[in-house]
């Protein structure tokens, strides 16, 4: 069995839900007619994908050959320090390979004049002009961040740039569990047109890629982001992806409890808990910033769903409860049966904070079907299909109603087909309300 620097072997992948041969097929087929959909809906005559020599930019140039053809695929290297040299070399050994463009940027002179004429203005001080009155190691840790996610930056600069001026879109090479932990640079690598495999957790990019034929030096590579030299994924994320890519699936796909998920895993709860809290504290990275609305007036532009669904519920477990009423000083979870884990465990779905927001919204019943419409409508998901319709009513009636029901947040009335929130859910509704905005 052979076992990747930061991965599984490939005998656990179907033991752990992971998707296997035939599904990974589908992934394939399907990321490579979503590639080629995309780029027709929107006029662009190909893509720009940036290539780092990793498994992520190999797998996703690869696959957008397969879409449109390598003459509209164009791949960028941007090197920044001497250590990226091997893998800029990488990335046109690939290049070369697929037959596609390439273009290779040093971001260096970039990145020097930056550093000259503006970072040490805008480093944070104490007010005075003087440094951060931080120790003088997190000064340092915290600048190191700083030029690592300005570097990233001009990368999508440079990924952009070239899309404006080719009339390309920009293939972002983001996996859902990056997506999911927010380990990318906001406005920086998760500045893309596209993500292909966004929908896949790392331990399936490297299953497809090896279905692909992504050289397996390079499906065998330690993950880095790239910050700076021997910086890797695993130091920075606390566990391997094996691990990671397990708790994540078990958590938001199975909608399993903490303390079961992390069960046969070398990640220990502590570990688990950072993890899920970086899904949680990054829910930002993940949307569109928020709209003030005036009026009457739709926010159009407000798109405030996450695509990961693991939008925000920040430290719910950890929050304290503070009452502005009278007497509102006991915790409202207390004789409720739900403690903050199982409170947890029902916000993370995406689906059921929506059934919420809607619930409490309406401060009434509300009949199934117009709980589907509503639900819909909310989700500003087009063109809306009678078969999605129905694909949301099953889920609604089988699986979210049901947990709901059984945390006691709703009545649900099967022979009438109607919703309502219980006493309990109202009483929770000044601790529950703000994270379903």
């Amino acid at each position: 069995m052979s076992t990747d620097a930061d991965g599984p072997s490939r005998s656990t992948l179907r033991t752990e839900g992971f998707l296997g041969a035939e599904e990974l097929a589908a992934a394939r087929s399907g990321i490579t007619s979503f590639v080629r959909e995309r780029v027709e809906r929107a006029g662009a005559d190909g893509v720009v994908v940036g290539l780092s020599g990793g498994v992520d930019s190999t797998l996703s140039a690869m696959l957008a050959v397969e879409a449109l053809g390598s003459d509209r695929v164009v791949g960028l290297s941007m090197p920044c320090h001497k250590t990226d040299r091997p893998d800029s070399n990488e990335a046109r050994t690939i290049a070369e390979g697929l037959g596609i463009e390439f273009e290779e940027v040093s971001l260096r002179p970039l990145l020097d004049q930056f550093e000259e004429t503006a970072a040490d203005a805008l480093a944070a001080t104490d007010g005075r002009g003087t440094p951060d009155a931080a120790g003088p190691e997190d000064q340092r840790d915290a600048t190191r961040y700083a030029v690592g996610n300005a570097v990233a930056r001009m990368r999508m600069l440079s990924l952009y740039y070239a899309a404006n001026a080719r009339s390309l879109l920009v293939l972002g090479t983001a996996n859902r569990t990056e997506l999911l932990t927010g380990y990318f640079t906001k406005h920086g690598d998760g500045g893309a047109d596209l993500f292909p495999l966004g929908g896949l957790y790392k331990t399936e990019v490297r299953a497809l890629a090896r279905r692909v034929g992504v050289p397996s030096r390079i499906v065998a590579k330690a993950s880095t982001a790239g910050f700076w030299a021997g910086q890797t994924d695993v130091d920075e994320l606390g566990a391997r992806y094996a691990d990671v890519d397990a708790l994540l699936h078990r958590v938001f796909d199975r909608a399993r409890p903490v303390e079961a998920a992390v069960e046969g895993l070398e990640v220990d709860r502590a570990t688990a808990d950072d993890l899920l809290e970086r899904c949680t504290d990054t829910w930002h990275k993940r949307r569109a910033p928020p709209i003030y609305r005036v009026g009457r007036r739709p926010a159009e532009t407000d798109r405030r769903r996450d695509p990961t669904g693991a939008e925000a519920v920040p430290n719910i477990r950890e929050t304290p409860w503070s009452g502005t009423d009278a007497g509102a000083d006991a915790d409202p979870l207390d004789g409720h049966g739900l403690d903050r884990d199982g409170l947890f465990q029902i916000l993370c779905d995406e689906r059921r904070r929506a059934i919420l927001s809607v619930l409490y919204r309406r401060g009434g019943g509300i009949a199934v079907p117009d709980l589907v419409g509503a639900l819909v409508e909310a989700s500003g998901d087009e063109p809306v299909s009678p078969r999605h319709r129905q694909q949301v009513a099953t889920a609604l009636v089988h699986v979210h109603l049901p947990r709901l029901a059984g945390a006691d947040l709703i009545d649900y009335d099967r022979r009438e087909r109607t919703v309502r929130l219980t006493d309990a859910a109202d009483r929770l509704e000044p601790l529950v309300a703000p994270l379903l905005a």
